[in-house]
Parts: C-alpha cells; sequence; structure tokens
C-alpha cells in the first residue's frame, strides 16, 4: 500500500441552534512530491470545492481549503497551502437538522485481516437535499431514493481521482494508504448518519 502524500480539509460553516458551526471534509491522496505553496495545491482545493458545492446545501458556506503534508510524523506534517474560499453550495431544497449526514463509501482494494471489506468513508453534512426526506428526517430510517443515491454516488466518483495536468494526478486514499477498488462504484447509504460537530 501507498501512503499518503499529501491531505487536504475543505472548511465550511452553517448555522444550527443559532451558532454559526464549522466542520471539515478531510481528504488523503497519494500524489506528486510538490513545494509548499506549489499552484497545483490550489488547483486541487479548487477541484475538490467544485465537487462539494455541487451536494452541498445553499445554507452551507465555504471558508477554507488547507493542504498539509501526510504520511509522515506530526513534525514531518507540515501545511502546504492555506487558501480563503467562498460561495455556498449550490443545493436548494429541503433543510436538514445541522447534524444529519449523508455517508458515502468506497470500497478498498485489500479487506482487513479478518476478510471484511474496508471502505473510505465521506460523512457530509449537505445541509439541503433536492427531495423530501420521508418518516420525518428520523435518524435510521428510508431518506434518499434512488435519484438522490445517484447524485451522492457521483460525487464519490469524482473524488476518486483528480487529475490536475499531465503528470499531476492525485489518487484518493486512506489514512494508512489503502486505495479504492477499481471497477467498484461508490455506494451511498439510503439511511440519514447523525455526525456531531467536534467542539473544543
Amino acid at each position: 500500500m501507498a501512503g499518503p502524500t499529501v491531505a487536504v480539509a475543505i472548511t465550511k460553516q452553517q448555522i444550527w441552534h443559532g451558532i454559526q458551526e464549522q466542520f471539515d471534509t478531510v481528504y488523503y491522496f497519494d500524489g506528486p512530491a510538490l513545494q509548499a505553496g506549489d499552484a497545483n495545491f490550489e488547483r486541487l482545493v479548487n477541484a475538490l470545492v467544485v465537487a462539494e458545492k455541487k451536494v452541498f446545501g445553499k445554507n452551507v458556506q465555504f471558508v477554507t481549503g488547507r493542504v498539509w503534508s501526510a504520511g509522515g510524523t506530526a513534525v514531518q506534517n507540515v501545511t502546504k497551502g492555506l487558501y480563503t474560499l467562498s460561495g455556498v453550495g449550490a443545493v436548494e431544497g429541503q433543510t436538514t437538522h445541522g447534524e444529519a449526514a449523508v455517508l458515502v463509501k468506497i470500497e478498498c482494494e485489500r479487506p482487513n485481516v479478518l476478510g471484511r471489506k474496508v471502505y473510505l468513508r465521506k460523512f457530509l453534512r449537505v445541509g439541503q437535499i433536492f427531495s423530501a426526506f420521508q418518516n420525518n428526517m428520523a435518524e435510521g430510517r428510508q431518506a434518499l431514493d434512488a435519484q438522490m443515491i445517484g447524485f451522492y454516488r457521483d460525487y464519490g466518483e469524482t473524488i476518486r481521482k483528480v487529475d490536475i495536468d499531465p503528470g499531476v494526478l492525485f489518487v484518493l486514499v486512506s489514512p494508512t494508504g489503502r486505495v479504492p477498488r477499481l471497477g467498484t462504484p461508490a455506494t451511498v447509504s439510503p439511511f440519514i448518519i447523525s455526525r456531531e460537530y467536534r467542539r473544543n
């Protein structure tokens, strides 16, 4: 397994219970060794923001994108780029509660030591969805129809590989270096997941 060479956090914010809460979506990639401040890092952040804005609601604001080296010790993993973001998500529909998340999973090539499948998971606190939830948006109940599942699956397929320029390819991996299984599409849980904000 190739370890991640770079990590990216896309920080967003939304109002929940009258408080502006910030949260991240974190990605790990195996990619070329680039120096801090390289323009390709900003291009990587921008590509991820484009993918995210398609699935996040208009009530979710994009704040910052941070890139850092990954796979080493805490001292070795230094910031490579910090970028100010703007704008909101593109989805305008039914508002979800602040800690409701859509779960997108991408199966990895190698199972764990018990032979069970291992997934890269993205919990998307999307803020709004196009179609109305069923059963009053209760956690653990059927919430997304087939059309909506396909919508979030497209996001999962987009983030597998980010091709910036010829010779500049970032491949999604787990923090420990597991890579997505080729030919196996991303899957989406039909259930809404409760994902609490991490607070200091």
